[in-house]
């Protein structure tokens, strides 16, 4: 009967571990991952969207409710155009998720004016070859913008009067003004970017912005030939995260602190340490959640082998 007890509990955890990974997989997905410099397969090729009132979600046949459990989605598309925007939203109440799209319009690969507050999220997609933004979000709050790559843009990422964004492991590879731009913006949070080989500086914090935090962020040769890869016009923003005093990595980092340029004379106090070799550091994330659950399956086969050892010995 024990031996019988130990086997279920064995084939549970197993099966629990399994379904663990399976959600854990889906979970991380929207499409396919599309953080690279080239073209992600299978998309679809499609014409400039463009969105200026909750009707045309319908009219564009765009699938979701527009919840904020079952929102629009606008993914797997391949928007290369002469047209001045790839994607323009605008004056919108719906929730929208736009992801795994390759976009390479004139002006703007994304631009989102003054939609409903926090029902936007643009992740997983490339944006390339925009002469002036790869994204640009203005008078919306709570967006999230994450695993998206900026590649050759004028800016790869702006924020313009819009507060609370998060703004998170994204990349921004050579573009040929700044990496991420914020203007008259409260509140956001710039976080795990790779910022490398823009031409001026990777992060710039511009007139009007206040409380936004930069950190945990790989600055790559940003503005070659300046004294920092970032820049501060604002104020009370911080390069540091308060609760970790932890920084950001810079790869022009010698020792002490880390001056950023600007007329608010702020300052990197926690520079992270790490060498960077012209590179992101490549790391890969110790998830104890799996040992946690076979560890009861260790326990159980060591006692099954214990019951075993004493019925041999009567």
């Amino acid at each position: 009967m024990k031996q019988k007890t130990i086997v279920v509990i064995i084939l549970s955890v197993l099966a629990f571990y399994s379904m663990y990974s399976n959600i854990h997989l889906v979970s991380t997905k929207c499409g396919k991952n599309a953080n690279s410099d080239i073209i992600p397969r299978g998309l679809e090729q499609h014409p400039p969207i463009r969105i200026i009132s909750d009707k045309d979600f319908i009219d564009y046949d765009i699938p979701g409710l527009g919840s904020e459990n079952h929102p629009y989605f606008i993914r797997n598309l391949n928007i290369t155009t002469n047209e001045e925007t790839g994607i323009y939203i605008s004056s919108t109440t719906k929730h929208i998720v736009i992801c795994n799209c390759y976009i390479d319009a004139l002006n703007y690969g994304i631009e989102i004016e003054n939609v409903a507050n926090d029902t936007l999220v643009i992740t997983q997609n490339t944006c390339i070859n925009n002469r002036y933004y790869g994204t640009f979000i203005w008078k919306t709050a709570y967006a999230n913008i994450s695993y998206n790559n900026y590649v050759q843009n004028g800016d790869g990422v702006t924020i313009f009067n819009s507060d609370k964004a998060i703004i998170t492991n994204n990349t921004c590879n050579k573009n040929k003004n700044y990496g991420i731009y914020l203007s008259r913006s409260k509140y956001c949070n710039v976080t795990y970017n790779v910022l490398k080989n823009n031409k001026n500086y990777g992060v710039v914090l511009g007139r009007y912005t206040e409380y936004i935090s930069v950190h945990h962020n790989y600055f790559i040769s940003n503005n070659l030939g300046g004294t920092s890869q970032a820049y501060d016009h604002g104020s009370n923003n911080l390069f540091y995260d308060l609760e970790t005093n932890e920084g950001n990595w810079w790869n022009d980092w010698l020792e002490g602190y880390y001056v950023i340029d600007g007329n608010t004379f702020s300052v990197d106090f926690y520079p992270l340490g790490e060498s960077l070799n012209g590179e992101k550091t490549e790391e890969t994330p110790f998830n104890l959640l799996p040992f946690i659950i076979l560890l009861p399956v260790i326990v159980a086969v060591f006692l099954l082998r214990k019951s075993n050892k004493k019925i041999r010995t009567k």
